[in-house]
Parts: structure tokens; C-alpha cells; sequence
């Protein structure tokens, strides 16, 4: 259609004529606007379509691998089978002596989307399909609310194609999908929400867009992982407090916008109130421990250069499973828009042309979640670690969604803005999202290893003898031995981890954190190693699957190698303990039935009342009822149920009931009040800003008083650090130099890691390294170079031209470093140790602690007359040594940082690392002078007398 209108129609004849017909119906612009958009996105899911099901025929049951096929399919496929019976999910009798199952929020048995996969698999004739339909549905999802959210931040309808299928076919999306099923709900939700957020600052159905807002961010809550709707419900709050307070520097006297956004959160939270109440609760007696993972930071050039260009490890230590396949895709999504954001930021930095983008929350986003991303590597990271609830997350290798997203709206959106107002825009446009489909498609194209790959993932049917042994749903308790990850067909014939709940059979073993690091749960495991306390738990089989050698017995962490033989042992324990008795009344008395969710157990009636014991997990919300009536239970000595029997009772039931209640409760109240907000949305305007306006009128007048008429009065410390407040431009520096800097640290700890290969491995893998760092070191300094010349005359401040000085001089001494330590390794044949311990060492040795600390008082010294303001003595009688430091303040002012560290080497040698004397460095350089003459300016301020 394009080519037809555009090209064609200039022709005579009957091509002119073809256009125009092609063209008939279409009178208005926004009419065809909307129809070319409309069958780009068509275009654009046929492609996410048929790629998904492309890998899925390649590769059956791509996303059943890892987690998904050994913890999360076999919960799941028991909760879907208890809804299926009439049966709520509270509770899964197979695992763990009977663990908690929908309260945990693990495996999204509160979200709808879940059973509606599940029904579908059972139309499709089997139930394994519930995984792939759960995740290629929310990848599907994903692309069309990728490019509903390129449209109403305003993008060209090719771009938002290229968005959704770079975000939806991302290596992250299909890698972590196919190990963690609960990562798929995110590429859904989050850019759902994100369109939702800008749809409401440009829409007039603002109350339309506030509900849906909130039950993008309350699904998301369901859909099985807290940690990344915490991220989320973080970025909208941030973004919404950027929002506010670029309202309040404009003086808008309205906050409608502000408000919806509160109300939008609420409702986020009312939604997930039900769950969220549970879960906390379940998980507060949890010892969990945080800060895991390295980050993203060995693989950076992954996100811009497709696969087989790179070939980057995970980033965590995990290889491959399978020959041939390789986790550098996993970083990438597209290229393209990687490419113009990063060419974006040069440009920002030198010529700052873009600085209307940077007030919006996207830059900020993209700004927040890499630096979140790499990791330890950034001191982002430490603090993440030491907020609350925040601490225990891991992994931040899990930012890279967030840091996917914002990489490509920010590009796009640099690009829109670029080459908009072009007569070739249409073209420029189509060609670039062309690019960056056609990568995304070459790299989705490639193997994708999941975490960890199974060979076997299919299920298969147990052996008949042990199929006879535990007819479904059985009574009798295994408990399995076999290795965490075996590469053979018939693993799950083994019962570990959660394959007893697919088969139906209860088991003391099961995988999930959640439940197995519970301090009853670990006493229960360590008694499970006796022989005696089997008989106690009621263990009838002991299954010993493919003990090949043993060193795989020993080493069960490990992944073992597929043997020869396949074998899989039972042994029978005698005389096990059933699930239910009293002191009056044996086991063999009970008639018991195992229900998906509850137990039950019948016998003739107590004579007398009794304490009976159920054979169960104890759990804070079991509940025992006799006869209907719900007695008291608490723990035993071995973590089970111990239950007071009554006379004449009959009938015992056990179940788990979660508070539902409370949460239920707690919602409903927040969705009120959030709808009587979003109601009575003027009158709540008009009270938020008569209220904002006698509070800032009220802290005007209470810093006149106190920062005038008191603080004036006297020459105390309190004037003094009140001055701090005035140094304002520290904020826009530390912006600006943000983004080079960390491209400077990310070389510098390249630096690191080439000298930690170089006493590790050979040098054949060193020398690549070393030259892989040169060649870095060398393109920022010509990037640098470029930025300078092209600056030459207009720099905005002095810092800011220095600065690019200091960073060329850096790369280029970088750069020659790493050739010099090439040498050192050809010449000095190993005999060279270029570690990083060993260099402290050699420093240590060659500067004393003596001329260390003298070498710091001397440049503290320095420091304090160059930067000191002039005295009267000074002026009549000038000095050349002081004039002179006075004109070379970043030098005199780096002299002590660099002492500093020498200092340092002696005093707390293990706290230096290169990352961090590098960002001491920058700092030393960059900031410090400016605070330094703040505070030495600070210290000679005299309040004027008063009149």
C-alpha cells in the first residue's frame, strides 16, 4: 500500500488508477493512519505466531525444561486438578508430607490465565501443553501490548512492531520462559502498564485508563513471581514522583494526573491484597538470603551484537547442557534500537540535543534498571541490598526485561525524534524496524538452552511394579534418592523433586524453597536420614534412581553423565506408620481417604477422648475437624499434627485454610476507596491543592524564621551545613557524566578480568582478552576524541571539558597499559604475576606506610592553597608555586585521592578492588573540587552583622 500510493501514483495509466482504487474508502488521513497501523501489528503477530510455533515444532515442549518441568508443571497440573474436582488448592498432600500450594503464589493458581491453559491443553489431548499455551500466549500478549504501548507514547506503526517482536522473541524472554515459566507474565503486564501510564497523561477517559493501569499491576501479582511486580509497582511510583515534581517546577495548579496514578497503585495493591496477605505470612519464618548472582556486566557487548558474532556464557557460572548451544543470545533483543540508544547517550553527553527526552521517565528507567543490572558492579547494587524486603532478591540478571524495554522505547523513541520531521521518515522508519526484526529472528533462529536442559521431559509412565506398589492416588510414602539433574529419559520416573504430584503419589521429598527451608521442614529432612524415623514418617519405599557411581552418590549437586545402565531400585521399609492414629484407637482402625486437597479418615465411634496424631506436615493454618467440629492441633516433637480426639467421634478431616479472608477484606476496602477517589476526582483536586498550597506557604515561612532569623544570628555549625544545600551543581554533574562513566568502569573492570585470566588460564585465552581490552580502550578514545573536537570552543563549563580530556588521557593510558602487559606475558614466559592480589602486594612493598601517610599531608596541603579563596596577604605579595597550583586544581585535588589509596593499600588492603578505586578515582576528579571549595568556603563564612 505504501509503494502503491507513494510511487506508483505518480505514474499515468492504469498503475496510477490500481493506486487509487487500492486506495478507495480510506477518504480521511487518520482513517488510513489507523488501517496501515492495524495490519502492521497484524503483519507483526503472524511473525511472533509463527516463529513461536516454528521453535515449538523444532524443539516439543520447548518451555517444559528446567524449574518448569521439575517444580512448577507437576504443582501447577495438581492445582488445575483440584479445580477440576471442585477443589480449591490450599494444599498438595504429595509433596513434603503435605505442603502449601496456592497461598505460596509460586505457581499462579490465582490467576485465571493459568486454568484457562490448562483447559486448552485437556482440548488438546494433553495436559503437558499447559506450560507452552501459559507462556507462548504471554509472549503473544506481550508483542501486542509492546505496540499498543509504542502507539500511545506516539511511535510510527512500523517501529512498534519492531518493539513488540524484538521484545516478545528476545533471547531473555524464550531462555528464562522455558526455565521459569513465570517470567513471560512480565513481557505482558509490564508493558501493558507502561501504556496505560502514558496513555493516561494524553487521554481524556482518565478514569479508564487509572482501572486499567491498576489491573495490569494487580495481575501481574498473580501471575506467579513477587519479586518482578515489586519492581514494577518501583518503577510506577518513581515515575510518578519524576511526574509530580516536574508538575510542581511548572507550577501546574492541577494534580488530577498525580492522583489517578496514587489511585492506580491502590488498585494494584487491592488486587493483589487477596494473595499478597498470604504470602507474606507464609514466607515471614523464612531465613532468606539475598544478593545472588553477578550481574550482566561480562556480557554487555551481547546486547548489541547477535550470535554468532558473540558467544557469551552465563553470566552466573551455568554452562549449557547440550553441545553446540550457547547463552549469548540470551542478552540480545534486536540490536538496532541497542545501537541508537547507545549512540544517544555520546550525543546527549556532547551536544545534550536531546534534553527534552531526558526529563522523561524512560530515560530514567533505562538509566535505573542496567545500572541495577550489572550488578555488583555499581554501588546501585549495595543499596538494593540494604533496603528492606529488597535485600532478599537475587539475581540481577532478572533486570534484564526492564532493561530490554526501556533500551527500545528509549531508541525509538530517539530515532522519532531524529528523523521525524523527514520527508523519508516512512522509509527510514520501515528500514530500521526491517533491521531489527530480521536480527531478532536471526538470533530467536539459533538453540536456546534453558538453565538447565532435561533430555527426558515427557513424563513417562512409571515401571509396572512400581505403578502396582502406588496405585493412584496412593496412601503408601515414598522417598526418593537420585541426583538434582540427570540427562536421561525417564527422570521423572524417580519421584524427586515435584514429579510426585504428576503421579499422584505422596512423597517426604519435593522442590520448593519456599517450603523446604522452613526450620520444620529441615528438622523433618534431617530426621528422614535415620532408618527408624522412615517407619515414623510413614515411608513404605525407599526409590534409589541411576546411582551410576559413587561419585555420583556423593556429589548429588552435581549434573552426573548418562551411563550405560539405567537402574532404579526399591527398598521396602516394614511395618511403616499409616497417616492417622490415637492412643486408643492403631492406624488399621481408620479408614482413610487421600482427597487432591484435604484428607479424610473414618473409624467407629471414640469411647473416650484421646490425642491423636495425623501423619502430616504440621502448618500454621492446618485445621483439624472431628465430627464437623474443629478441635485444636498443634505440633509434635517430630514437626507432625498432634490433634485432641473427642468422644464419639466418627469422621477427622484435615485441611489448609489460608486467611483468605483478611485479604479479601483488605482489597475490597482499597477498591472502594479507589473507585471514591477516581468518583469524586475534582472535589479531591481541589482539596489536594488548597492542602499542598498552606503546606509549602507554611515550610516558606518556617525557613524564613528558622534559616534568617535564627540560624543568621549565630556563627554556628548549623549555618554552616545549611550552605551545603546551595551546591546545586553537583546534581546536573553527576547527570551528565553518568553514562560515560560507567562506560569507562565497564573497561576498567575488563582491565580486571584480563588480569585474573592471565594467572588462571592459559595464553592463548589471556592474549585475546588482552587484546579485546586494547581494542575497547582504544574505540571509547576515539569516541572521546571525536566528542572533543566536535566541541571545541563551546564547551558548557570547564568541568565538562575536562573531564573528556581526563577520560581520553585515561582510555589512551588503558590502552598502552594492556599492549604493555601483553608483552610482559610474551617476554616473561609465565614468569610474570600480573594478579591482582600479587599487584597490591608489589605496591605495598615499594611505598611504606611512613611515605604513604607523608604524601597525603603533603597533598592535603596542596589542596587547601590552591583552592583556598585569596587572603590580602596573598594579594600583595603573589607566589608562583601557589598561582601555579591554583590553575591545575583537578591535578592538586587528585594528588590526595591518589595518596588516599596508597594509604589505603596499608590500612584495608582486602576492600580494594578495581571497580572501586576506579570510581574513587572519577569522583576524586570529577566532584571533589567542587565540594571542596564549598566547604572551604563554607568554613570562612561570617554571617553579616545585623543592622
Amino acid at each position: 500500500m505504501v509503494l502503491l500510493r507513494n510511487v506508483l501514483i505518480q505514474a499515468q495509466g492504469s498503475l496510477a488508477r490500481l493506486a487509487l482504487w487500492l486506495d478507495a474508502g480510506a477518504s480521511e488521513p487518520w482513517q488510513r493512519d489507523h488501517r496501515r497501523g492495524l495490519f502492521s501489528c497484524a503483519v507483526g503477530l503472524i511473525v511472533v505466531a509463527a516463529m513461536l510455533l516454528g521453535i515449538e515444532h523444532y524443539s516439543p515442549l520447548f518451555f517444559l525444561q528446567d524449574d518448569n518441568y521439575t517444580q512448577f508443571f507437576p504443582a501447577m497440573l495438581h492445582g488445575c486438578r483440584c479445580l477440576e474436582a471442585g477443589e480449591f488448592p490450599d494444599w498438595n498432600p504429595y509433596q513434603f508430607l503435605g505442603a502449601p500450594l496456592a497461598d505460596r503464589g509460586t505457581y499462579a493458581l490465582t490467576y485465571p490465565p493459568t486454568y484457562a491453559s490448562y483447559a486448552l491443553a485437556k482440548c488438546l489431548g494433553d495436559e503437558r501443553y499447559t506450560i507452552e499455551i501459559f507462556c507462548i500466549g504471554h509472549l503473544l500478549g506481550g508483542y501486542l501490548a509492546m505496540w499498543w504501548c509504542g502507539a500511545r507514547v506516539g511511535l510510527h506503526p512500523w517501529l512498534r512492531v519492531a518493539l513488540g517482536v524484538s521484545l516478545a522473541l528476545s533471547g531473555y524472554a524464550l531462555i528464562a520462559g522455558r526455565s521459569w515459566y513465570y517470567m513471560t507474565p512480565l513481557y505482558l503486564w509490564g508493558p501493558l502498564a507502561a501504556g496505560c501510564y502514558a496513555w493516561l497523561s494524553s487521554t481524556k477517559y482518565q478514569r479508564l485508563a487509572t482501572l486499567l493501569l491498576g489491573v495490569s499491576l494487580g495481575a501481574l501479582f498473580h501471575a506467579g513471581n513477587a519479586q518482578m511486580w515489586f519492581y514494577v509497582m518501583l518503577g510506577v511510583l518513581g515515575a510518578t514522583l519524576l511526574d509530580y515534581a516536574r508538575e510542581c517546577s511548572a507550577d501546574r495548579g492541577s494534580v488530577k494526573l498525580t492522583i489517578c496514578r496514587i489511585v492506580a497503585l491502590t488498585l494494584g495493591v487491592a488486587i493483589a491484597a487477596p494473595l499478597l496477605l498470604t504470602q507474606l505470612e507464609g514466607t515471614s519464618g523464612i531465613n532468606r538470603q539475598g544478593g545472588l548472582g553477578t550481574g550482566i556486566y561480562e556480557a554487555l557487548n551481547s546486547i548489541l551484537w547477535p550470535m554468532p558474532l558473540q558467544f557469551s556464557s552465563h553470566v552466573d557460572g551455568r554452562e549449557p547442557t547440550e553441545a553446540g548451544v550457547y547463552f549469548g543470545s540470551m542478552y540480545f533483543f534486536g540490536g538496532v534500537f541497542a545501537w541508537l540508544a547507545l549512540a544517544s547517550l555520546v550525543e546527549v553527553v556532547v551536544r545534550r540535543s536531546q534534553c527534552k527526552l531526558l526529563h522523561s521517565a524512560v530515560w530514567w528507567g533505562l538509566v535505573v534498571f542496567l545500572l541495577l543490572a550489572l550488578g555488583p558492579a555499581t554501588p546501585l547494587w549495595g543499596l538494593h541490598q540494604v533496603l528492606p524486603i529488597l535485600s532478599k532478591f537475587s539475581y540481577p540478571i532478572k533486570f534484564l526485561p526492564f532493561v530490554a524495554f526501556f533500551t527500545l522505547l528509549w531508541g525509538a523513541m530517539v530515532l522519532q525524534s531524529i528523523a521525524g520531521a523527514s520527508r523519508w521518515w516512512n522509509l527510514v522508519a520501515i528500514v530500521f524496524s526491517l533491521a531489527s526484526i530480521g536480527l531478532t529472528l536471526h538470533d530467536a533462529s539459533f538453540p536456546k538452552p534453558s538453565f538447565c536442559t532435561f533430555s527426558g521431559n515427557n513424563y513417562p509412565a512409571l515401571a509396572p511394579d512400581i505403578a502396582a506398589m502406588f496405585p493412584p492416588p496412593s496412601l503408601l510414602r515414598v522417598k526418593p534418592e537420585m541426583p538434582a539433574r540427570y540427562p536421561a529419559e525417564d527422570y521423572s520416573t524417580s519421584l524427586g523433586h515435584n514429579f510426585a504430584s504428576y503421579y499422584q503419589i505422596p512423597s517426604v521429598d519435593g522442590y520448593d524453597p519456599l517450603v523446604s527451608t522452613w526450620p520444620a521442614s529441615q528438622r523433618i529432612a534431617t530426621n528422614l536420614r535415620n532408618d527408624r524415623m522412615l517407619r515414623e514418617y510413614g515411608v513404605a519405599a525407599v526409590l534409589i534412581y541411576h546411582w551410576g557411581t559413587l561419585d555420583e552418590l556423593l556429589h548429588r549437586e552435581q549434573t552426573p553423565q548418562p551411563t550405560s545402565r539405567s537402574m532404579l531400585r526399591v527398598i521396602e521399609v516394614k511395618d511403616p506408620r499409616g497417616l492417622i492414629w490415637t492412643a486408643e484407637l492403631d492406624s488399621k482402625a481408620f479408614a482413610c481417604r487421600q482427597k487432591l486437597s484435604s484428607f479424610e479418615a473414618t473409624c467407629a465411634p471414640a469411647s473416650r477422648a484421646s490425642q491423636g496424631t495425623l501423619n502430616f506436615l504440621y502448618l500454621k493454618r492446618s485445621v483439624v475437624r472431628c465430627n464437623g467440629v474443629r478441635v485444636l492441633c498443634k505440633e509434635d516433637p517430630l514437626g507432625r499434627i498432634q490433634f485432641d480426639m473427642p468422644v464419639g467421634t466418627t469422621e477427622v478431616r484435615l485441611t489448609y485454610e489460608p486467611r483468605w479472608g483478611s485479604g479479601l477484606m483488605l482489597g475490597g476496602v482499597l477498591f472502594v476507596a479507589s473507585l471514591g477517589l477516581l468518583t469524586w476526582l475534582p472535589r479531591v483536586n481541589e482539596v489536594v491543592v488548597t492542602a499542598r498550597g498552606q503546606l509549602l506557604h507554611r515550610c516558606k515561612r518556617f525557613h524564613d524564621y528558622w534559616g534568617v532569623n535564627i540560624l543568621a544570628r549565630n556563627n554556628s555549625a548549623y549555618a554552616r551545613w545549611a550552605l551545603v544545600l546551595g551546591v546545586g551543581g553537583l546534581y546536573r554533574q553527576v547527570l551528565t557524566l553518568l553514562i560515560p562513566i560507567i562506560a569507562l568502569d565497564r573497561v576498567m573492570a575488563m582491565g580486571d578480568m584480563v588480569m585474573l585470566r592471565m594467572g588462571q588460564f592459559g595464553y592463548r585465552l589471556s592474549e585475546w582478552a588482552i587484546l579485546e581490552n586494547v581494542a575497547c580502550a582504544a574505540a571509547f578514545a576515539a569516541v572521546i576524541k571525536i566528542a572533543m573536537l566536535h566541541r571545541t570552543g563551546e564547551w558548557k563549563s570547564t568541568s565538562e571539558r575536562i573531564f573528556f580530556q581526563y577520560s581520553y588521557a585515561i582510555m589512551l593510558a588503558l590502552a598502552a597499559a594492556s599492549i604493555g602487559m601483553l608483552l610482559l606475558l610474551k617476554l616473561g614466559h609465565g614468569g610474570v604475576d600480573l594478579r591482582w592480589p600479587a599487584l597490591l602486594g608489589g605496591l605495598r612493598k615499594s611505598i611504606p606506610l611512613p611515605v604513604a601517610l607523608a604524601l597525603l599531608i603533603v597533598a592535603l596541603g596542596a589542596m587547601w592553597l590552591a583552592l583556598a579563596p585569596r587572603s590580602k596577604r596573598r594579594e600583595k605579595h603573589p607566589s608562583p608555586v601557589i598561582d601555579w597550583l591554583a590553575r591545575q586544581r583537578r591535578f592538586v585535588v587528585g594528588m590526595p585521592t591518589a595518596a588516599a589509596l596508597l594509604t589505603s593499600l596499608h590500612l584495608m588492603p582486602a576492600m580494594l578492588t578495581p571497580a572501586r578505586i576506579f570510581w574513587v578515582l572519577m569522583i576524586g576528579y570529577l566532584l571533589l573540587p567542587t565540594v571542596a571549595r564549598r566547604l572551604i568556603w563554607m568554613w570562612r563564612w561570617r554571617p553579616e552583622p545585623r543592622s
